[in-house]
């Protein structure tokens, strides 16, 4: 029934809404939450992208995005990553792109593997390019990973340079102290 579907959505919408994000006090139970509703939220999320739902598939994402890194459940990152940015840019929806460019090349970041790196350097490319779809701390973490993805490459005045671009982002927006200061602390 279709109603019931919709209360389905809405009800995982709403669950990772409630216990997904970022700095939560005691996130580690918020997340439990999420760790013990896996299997379902991301039925719900393959049901959105069997049925044209990106909107619904975004938003979940917007939701469990740091916990699927805090709970180590790369894969699926990965795979939801891949769908959104293909989706986001045949859409021309490109804050979203942006995010989830940032969102898949920290993964790979974090796998340490050769061939990932490469990946993960290209998507940072695509998305210094769209920075302007994303706000200031987007912008900040695309520069970072670039940082990363340089310094790994053993070309450290580069990642220098994408580093003073973060920070001079950072430094320059309109950020409350709390915000800057856990973004400034992601790059030192």
């Amino acid at each position: 029934a279709p109603d019931a579907r919709e209360r389905w959505i809405k009800w995982y919408l709403s669950l990772t809404e409630k216990y997904g994000g970022i700095d939560r006090h005691e996130w580690h139970i918020h997340y439990d939450h999420l760790d013990h509703n896996w299997d379902d939220i991301l039925a719900t999320i393959q049901w959105c992208i069997d049925n044209d739902r990106y909107a619904d598939v975004v938003q979940l994402w917007q939701h469990i995005s740091e916990f699927t890194h805090s709970y180590g459940y790369w894969g699926d990152r990965l795979n939801l990553t891949a769908w959104i940015i293909a989706e986001a840019e045949r859409r021309g929806k490109w804050s979203p792109a942006v995010r989830c460019l940032n969102d898949r090349a920290f993964t790979l970041l974090l796998t340490g593997l050769p061939v990932n790196l490469n990946e993960a350097h290209d998507l940072l490319q695509r998305a210094w390019m769209l920075r302007d779809h994303g706000d200031v701390i987007v912008q900040a973490r695309t520069a970072t990973l670039t940082a990363s993805v340089a310094m790994r490459q053993s070309n450290y005045s580069e990642s220098h340079a994408w580093l003073d671009t973060a920070e001079t982002l950072l430094l320059e927006a309109t950020l409350d102290t709390k915000t800057q200061n856990r973004e400034l602390a992601a790059i030192s």
